[in-house]
């Protein structure tokens, strides 16, 4: 191999290093069809928090529900601190809208429910797939990142 084709592996290998640990979790952002929710979230200085979730059949879900989302403390974090929205998937996971289809294509996605960390404009910060814990480790977890 030349100097040169070295040369511009090792460049873009370099970049890619870079740009992985500049953009967040591995560079990934939402998709477009989130937009509305992203820019909202930007605007008041938030991180986004999106809950994949099939409450009416899913038991993680449900225990999410009951265990977290329903809770005092989780309903004034979300109000106060994030940008929370939750995307309910029927009947086993049926994607109901572009959105929906598109944030079940995010890397790391594999069952539900996913709880999704979102960063200026658009970025994802982390992903947590099913329900362990309570309140206070999930909003210790966002406060984090």
């Amino acid at each position: 191999m030349n100097s040169w084709a070295k040369l511009l592996i090792t460049v873009g290998v370099a970049y890619f290093g870079v740009d992985l640990v500049s953009n967040g979790w591995g560079g990934v952002k939402l998709p477009r069809s989130a937009i509305g929710m992203v820019r909202e979230a930007d605007r008041q200085d938030r991180k986004l928090v999106l809950l994949l979730t099939g409450s009416d059949w899913c038991p993680a879900c449900q225990a999410m529900e009951h265990g977290m989302l329903s809770t005092p403390e989780w309903r004034e974090f979300a109000a106060k601190k994030i940008v929370f929205q939750k995307l309910e998937y029927p009947n086993g996971g049926e994607a109901s809208t572009t959105l929906h289809a598109d944030l079940k294509k995010l890397p790391g996605f594999s069952g539900y429910p996913t709880m999704v960390v979102v960063g200026k404009e658009g970025r994802v910060l982390d992903m947590r797939v099913g329900y362990a814990g309570g309140t206070p480790e999930y909003v210790r977890w966002i406060q984090s990142l």
